[in-house]
């Protein structure tokens, strides 16, 4: 079986970080590269007297935050489809009285 993995350079903060990735993930890396980029120009400029340190590390948290309240949404998601179906099935059962 053939690996479809390929190189792809990501450039953050002045370190180059080879990556092999699959071709399919491709423009998921890319757009974390513009995500990560777009935060850490962002925290820059709004605190431009701390240290690069501490300028990553408000980067690091806020995506964090963004992927715990993705999480979230997901494991909302099927509460929400088996409340729908219960829903349905009750309107059935009502129904047929």
């Amino acid at each position: 079986m053939k690996d479809d993995r390929f190189l792809i350079n990501v450039v953050i903060n002045g370190t180059k970080m080879p990556l092999r990735v699959l071709r399919g993930d491709e423009e998921l890396y890319r757009n974390a590269e513009k995500l990560v980029k777009k935060k850490l120009d962002l925290y820059s400029q709004k605190y431009n007297q701390h240290s690069i340190e501490q300028i990553l590390t408000y980067v690091m948290y806020d995506i964090a935050v963004i992927v715990y309240k993705q999480d979230i949404r997901d494991d909302e998601v099927p509460i929400a489809e088996k409340i729908q179906e219960l829903d349905y099935e009750l309107e059935q059962l009502f129904s047929e009285e």
